[in-house]
């Protein structure tokens, strides 16, 4: 035991960007087994706190020279030490005593350092952690509790969790994601031999009821979390069907998200309306999902508006029970090539490929065979599910050479050819962004912009609310295949704005462009660059954490008017902070942080030219993705907008950055700006009358 412990939160937001041992894959050039600390929310500038009392023993005030950037390291009780790295500025000095909240210095991007945050390393010096070297240790059970943790509420069944698959803390235990990909084994004793008596997915929280036994320790979980045996529904509950995309799933919970969820009588966004149910409301998952949506039981006094009588109801389907068995792997797979149904999934008929991580490109570790049930460990994370995966069932991966036919450890001859194995029903990495074009910056589309749309041959269309109906169905008509991009257009011509001002001059706008594009894949993006002055900055709201209020709020306004409707948080402007024109990009986003997340998707804009070429472009991409993992992207803006490349060069360049885009899964799609603009500030960037959609056409 001991008494250290964090006291303090170590940043003035209290988000984590990436936790301890994930993504090894980035640090094993370090000689480390994954990420040796905790990456903390930290805007530029923004101030960075010590988490409990102790002593500075040494600081680096120099942006160079160390990964860690600038850096302070302070000494604790129980040889416990803290590092906080990739600083700007330092407001201490080597033997200052410390209190639990001490400023240390403020955040920057120094170092080995992809956008502004506060990373922090656990060291303690008498003792090695699992595989890490240097006396690194796991700082998560010291975070923890600083969450929130809470003993779980019973019922409960007992077992035996795998130490290495769970984190400690405070009589309480939590199973983490990066640790087992999603969940484990609880067993009915201390061996790996032992029976298993169920899955407990990634993120439950459970009590410890006495000491380890070799790599196992005696928990409690709650019956709740894994599905067992709960109670049955409260009186003063009401079922129905609520749309999945804004719902947080956990087990059996769900959480509401922004603005409250319309809960319906069917699996349907056209079915009766039962009532609205408040944001933050937490609900029960009665059933699996079904299309777009999840059935839940809510409470009554968490509903407005509930109607009277209630109309019948479509019943869920059950959940089956979870079907691991002992001696299983855990891993990623694609989720389109499963049939998902509760805490279980069956693969496709063709099979498909076991991961390491939620990534196309990630290791194969095995291949599970058409028609093989799995258990479902977690949430989706991209393209991809967490299960586990019976070891009996799992297959070696494509490519796995085969067992030797001569020598000491030969295999005997197969008296007949065996079968081919099934087709590779994973796909490529490649392929997955669609390539487009932003139509018209001026009201009217003029026809030789429709004949630059049909030699580009587009995947994804970008048009403006202000676009006509005509000219919307004149080009889904051409591209009927091609998903969309409606951007929620407003002049905002110097004023002050409010949410209703907007809705007043862009809704009506918007439903006239989605009644034009019926059961076509499409998403909103409500507004444009509000990191720049013209755009609303100074006058509507002063910064990214004024612009999320309005956001989210606006953002209720268009789901209550739009239910079904994804919506997308706007492109910013890329680019540092220019006095009077506009705010630096990643302090914006990250400041907006609550309204990214709270979003269907994010928008991203890339420029570059000459003077900062393409890969810098990429680079700005590549953060958001780092920021914002697992969101979809949508890059609504994209274009070389200076002089200096011929329409040729700049068609090459935008075949270049779509091949890039491949590789990056969460990226739906690229429009480049613009077809066509009167405005001669855009001429650089205009395609009609250059062929450049017929050379990007050719591709």
């Amino acid at each position: 035991m001991t008494d250290f412990k964090f006291d303090a939160w170590p940043t003035e937001f209290r988000t984590i960007n990436q936790y301890f041992g994930v993504n090894p894959q980035n640090y094993a050039q370090f000689g480390l087994p994954g990420h040796e600390g905790i990456d903390f929310m930290a805007p530029d500038g923004s101030k960075v706190f010590c988490v409990a009392p102790g002593t500075v023993f040494a600081t680096h005030p120099d942006p160079t020279g160390h990964n860690y950037g600038t850096h302070v390291r302070v000494n604790h009780i129980d040889n416990y030490q803290t590092v906080y790295a990739h600083l700007r500025q330092l407001f201490v000095q080597v033997g200052d005593v410390v209190k639990a909240g001490t400023v240390l210095g403020l955040a920057d991007n120094t170092g080995n350092s992809f956008g502004s945050h506060l990373h922090l390393t656990l060291k303690k010096l008498d003792a090695t952690y699992l595989n890490w070297p240097f006396n690194i240790t796991d700082p998560t059970p010291f975070v923890l509790p600083l969450l929130g943790w809470q003993t779980p509420a019973g019922p409960y069944v007992d077992g035996w969790a795998f130490v290495p698959g769970i984190t400690l803390g405070d009589g309480l235990a939590q199973t983490l994601a990066q640790a087992n990909a999603g969940g484990i084994n609880l067993r009915s004793d201390a061996s790996i031999d032992a029976s298993l008596i169920v899955l407990v997915p990634a993120g439950t929280i459970m009590i410890v009821t006495g000491p380890a036994r070799g790599q196992y320790l005696p928990v409690q979980v709650p019956r709740a979390a894994v599905g067992l045996n709960g109670p049955p529904p409260s009186p003063d509950t009401v079922l129905g069907w609520a749309w999945t995309q804004n719902i947080t799933v956990n087990a059996l919970q769900a959480v509401i998200g922004p603005a409250g969820i319309n809960l319906r009588a069917a699996a349907d966004q056209n079915s009766a309306k039962l009532g609205l149910v408040k944001e933050g409301a937490v609900a029960v998952v009665v059933g699996p999902a079904r299309a777009a949506y999840t059935p839940i039981r809510a409470r009554q006094d968490d509903i407005s508006g509930l109607v009277s009588p209630l109309p019948a109801v479509d019943p869920p389907d059950p959940f089956p029970p979870p079907q691991p068995a002992p001696g299983s792997t855990p891993g990623w797979a694609f989720t389109s090539q499963m049939t998902i149904t509760g805490p279980t999934a069956v693969a496709g008929q063709y099979g498909l490929n076991l991961r390491q991580a939620p990534r196309r490109d990630a290791t194969a570790i095995g291949f599970i065979p058409g028609n093989a049930s799995v258990a479902v460990t977690g949430q989706a994370q991209g393209e991809y599910t967490p299960v586990l995966v019976d070891d009996k069932v799992l297959q070696p991966p494509f490519g796995t050479a085969p067992a030797p036919t001569t020598g000491p450890t030969a295999t005997p001859p197969t008296p007949s050819p065996a079968p081919a194995p099934a087709p590779n029903a994973d796909p490529q990495p490649l392929g997955h962004c669609f390539i487009g074009l932003h139509a018209s910056a001026d009201p009217g589309i003029p026809e030789a912009e429709y004949q630059e749309f049909t030699d580009l041959r587009p995947g994804i269309v970008k048009v403006l609310s202000f676009h006509s109906d005509t000219a919307i169905a004149r080009l889904a008509a051409l591209f009927p295949d091609a998903i969309w991009v409606v951007r929620a257009f407003l002049d905002f011509g110097g004023r002050t704005l409010s949410t209703q001002d907007f809705m007043n001059g862009t809704l009506s706008d918007v439903q006239r462009a989605l009644r034009v594009l019926p059961g076509k894949d499409v998403v909103v993006e409500l507004h444009n660059e509000p990191n720049v002055v013209q755009e609303g900055l100074g006058k509507s709201w002063t910064d990214g954490g004024s612009f999320a209020t309005w956001w989210l709020d606006l953002l209720g306004r268009y789901r209550q008017a739009l239910p079904g409707v994804r919506f997308i948080y706007p492109g910013l402007s890329p680019g540092s902070t220019v006095t009077g024109v506009k705010l630096d990009h990643v302090q914006f986003a990250e400041a907006s942080r609550s309204a990214i997340e709270a979003a269907d998707g994010l928008g991203v804009h890339l420029y570059w030219s000459a003077v900062a070429p393409l890969p810098g472009a990429l680079d700005v991409l590549d953060d958001y993705i780092s920021r914002f993992r697992f969101k979809p992207l949508w890059v609504t803006e994209a274009s070389n907008n200076k002089t200096g490349a011929t329409p040729a060069q700049k068609a090459q360049e935008y075949i270049q950055l779509w091949q890039e885009l491949q590789k990056r899964a969460t990226v739906n799609g690229v429009t480049y700006f613009v077809a066509s603009a009167s405005n001669p500030d855009f001429a650089e960037e205009v395609w009609v009358g250059r062929g450049i959609g017929a050379l990007v056409g050719r591709r």
